[in-house]
């Protein structure tokens, strides 16, 4: 019996146990990678076929479907076999198609058998004989009966989050939405501004890749298109001089100006503290950083570390109930709430699947109570950011116009929501809130 690929092996793997488990696929995806020697170039088709199967999940079924006879007694390890065949069969043009049907015949062969692997070989030889004309999604969206289905099909979207956007936004825009949800996304990455060098290394590092394979809007920061990565990244990252983060969470920062706040500042949703450090490193005397899980602020204090930043007071506690004396003021508060992440459906396809409605309302409730609990140790004349990073007007502008109605001393003074870009990059809103001085 032929070796099945290390790669797919460890790709089926994982995806099976996330569709188990129901647990992030990052986390799933780690373990499994940890546990499994893997090439460099292995480890990286593993996390093209996990995070590109979970992207586009429901238009790959509904592909399969198409040529299983009976589709509804589809096995789910057969399923995702078939599936991740046929992502790679049409999305990964680098690979020839015959090595896709035999690596998926044999790699279905050991885990299902000699005849799940002749039902593997037959689908995945017809898929690929069919025109790709008839397989885009604009001719998947011809196929279906209503918008809803269209745009979920053909972008692969829970129909549940096709009405909210449809409600919100129109068609137009949200095929906009739905299409830039479907897309890999660009590596972002944050040079440390600390360094006096700092501008000069983002030049260089720009100039040393092809054209069109990046693109940057300020001083500190950098996208590089998939597949490409400086041939000394690892070392700058050892170094500290750069950093991995999202290039609309640096853009909203800038937009919201809260690279210009003098201070002090309390993050009170740090999370691993990419806004922390990146704040920090623009001078930003961040003071109070806090999160409720200690597993993402002991990833905060490696960063503060790694990065060589002054080390702000760090407290695991909840920001709807935050551990401060009365009297505790901050000059500005970010809040970067917890959501239903809607706006990063490029960057963790997963939500597809885990996030459901029944999570609304939950993350509505702490929202409003993360801001009550935030406004009350804000100084007269301070400055709240709130940020999400999700699609949705009653997480969003909603949200906001419910604070300012209960709070008489709010004024909004900006708000900022991310358009679709072409680089898959998350779509953030965000908003900036001063309190008037008591008359």
């Amino acid at each position: 019996m032929t070796t099945p690929s290390p790669a797919r092996f460890a790709a089926l793997r994982a995806l099976e146990a996330a569709t188990r488990s129901q647990r992030p696929m990052q986390s799933v995806l780690d373990e499994h990678l940890r546990r499994t020697p893997l090439s460099i170039e292995d480890r990286a088709l593993c996390t093209e076929l996990v995070y590109g199967v979970l992207r586009l999940e429901r238009r790959l079924n509904w592909i399969v479907d198409r040529l299983l006879r009976h589709p509804g007694k589809t096995s789910p390890l057969l399923r995702l076999l078939l599936i991740m065949g046929a992502y790679e069969g049409l999305y990964l043009a680098r690979i020839p198609a015959h090595a896709t049907v035999n690596s998926a015949t044999d790699l279905a062969r050991h885990v299902l058998g000699a005849p799940m692997a002749r039902v593997v070989n037959g689908v995945l030889r017809a898929l690929l004989r069919e025109s790709p004309e008839a397989l885009t999604p604009e001719a998947i969206e011809r196929q279906a009966a209503t918008p809803v289905e269209r745009l979920g099909v053909a972008w692969s979207l829970p129909d549940w989050i096709v009405r909210l956007w449809l409600d919100a936004y129109g068609e137009t825009t949200t095929r906009r939405l739905a299409q830039a949800s479907a897309v890999t996304p660009w590596t972002a990455l944050r040079v440390n501004a600390a360094r006096p060098d700092a501008p000069a290394l983002r030049n260089a590092l720009v100039a040393g890749l092809p054209e069109c394979a990046a693109h940057h809007t300020g001083d500190f920061d950098l996208c590089l298109a998939p597949g490409i990565r400086p041939q000394n990244l690892e070392t700058l990252l050892a170094e500290g001089r750069i950093s991995r983060q999202g290039f609309s969470s640096q853009r909203m920062l800038e937009t919201l100006g809260v690279t210009e706040t003098r201070g002090p500042l309390w993050d009170a949703c740090a999370g691993h503290g990419g806004k922390t450090c990146a704040l920090l490193e623009r001078g930003v005397p961040v003071t109070l950083a806090s999160d409720t899980s200690l597993k993402r602020l002991r990833g905060l204090q490696r960063e503060l570390c790694r990065l060589a930043l002054p080390r702000p007071s760090v407290v695991a506690a909840s920001a709807a109930c935050p551990p401060l004396a009365p009297h505790s003021r901050f000059n500005a508060i970010l809040l970067d709430v917890p959501c239903s992440g809607l706006g990063t459906l490029a960057r963790h396809p997963d939500l597809r699947r885990l996030r459901t409605p029944a999570d609304l309302a939950g993350l509505l409730a702490i929202q409003a109570q993360i801001l009550d609990a935030a406004w009350a140790h804000l100084e007269p004349g301070g400055q709240l950011f709130y940020i999400t990073c999700t699609l949705n007007p009653a997480e969003n502008e909603q949200q906001i116009e419910t604070f300012l109605t209960r709070h008489a001393d709010a004024e909004q003074e900006c708000r900022q929501q991310d358009v679709p870009g072409e680089q898959g990059a998350d779509m953030l809103f965000g908003a900036r809130l001063r309190k008037r001085p008591a008359r």
